[in-house]
């Protein structure tokens, strides 16, 4: 712990270590091909749940906008989406849960085990030790409030994540970067093609043409289509620069379109 009270050195060591162990099992999954995107979450989520939030009830509360960074990132790599893609979209498109909500889950968790008294009590144990300074300062009903947080867990997780969906809507209503996905993304849930056991490419050119931004061979011009009303050619069309865009939204342009947000 640091002396302003932050675990700076527990953030930075777990977020590399979960940093690396991802970035692994990325490359493997890209190799094999492993379909659906469930899989891809379940991969994550074990990864995450063993290193990233490891104790992170105790060291993470200072960092809990900063812990959903990896999963974003993990997806955008996945999905071949450029580093400037929202985090709101990829969040809002692919239904993942938000690793926010793992760690409010996590923390209540240690609220609860802490609160349940035990009759043989470990000769070192930092909960009676709290609950024995709490008696100190006369707070002893402190426990009771305690148990009532514990008993409306399923209640503050629900309304902790209605405040994370609503927190992604109101960006994608507001967003310039990708104004016409607010008139295609009509319920804040997973696309259906993820639950279709479609291959890691298909997924990959159905996001990329939801967001619509890509970069023609002219760097200084970024060409937005929207995919309502405008179609994109084959490679071996007339519109030479439709066939770059398909290209590049293939995964085979490395070049990105810049946040206008």
């Amino acid at each position: 712990m640091h002396r302003n009270g932050t675990f700076n050195r527990a953030h930075k060591e777990f977020k590399e270590k979960a940093t690396a162990a991802v970035m692994k099992v990325l490359n493997i999954t890209r190799r094999s091909g492993v379909p659906p995107l469930s899989m891809q979450f379940k991969l994550f989520n074990s990864i995450a749940r063993a290193t990233l939030l490891y104790g992170s009830s105790i060291w993470a509360m200072k960092f809990v906008d900063d812990i959903d960074k990896l999963q974003i990132r993990f997806l955008k790599k996945l999905l071949r989406l450029p580093p400037s893609t929202p985090d709101y979209f990829v969040r809002l498109e692919t239904g993942a849960r938000d690793t926010r909500l793992q760690h409010l889950a996590d923390t209540l968790g240690f609220w609860e085990r802490i609160s349940r008294k035990k009759k043989t009590p470990p000769n070192h144990c930092w909960s009676q030790d709290f609950l024995d300074l709490l008696k100190v300062a006369k707070c002893e009903n402190l426990p009771s409030t305690l148990t009532s947080l514990v008993t409306m867990r399923k209640t503050l997780l629900i309304n902790y994540e209605l405040h994370l969906k609503n927190a992604d809507v109101s960006r994608m209503q507001n967003s310039r970067f990708i104004p016409h996905y607010k008139l295609i993304k009509l319920k804040a849930t997973t696309e259906g093609y993820f639950s279709m056991n479609h291959s890691i490419q298909k997924c990959n050119l159905m996001t990329q043409l939801h967001t619509c931004n890509f970069v023609d061979r002219d760097p200084n011009r970024i060409v937005n289509c929207d995919p309502i009303h405008e179609p994109i050619r084959s490679r071996r069309g007339p519109d030479r620069g439709s066939a770059r865009g398909t290209f590049h939204l293939l995964g085979s342009d490395r070049g990105s379109a810049r946040d206008t947000k």
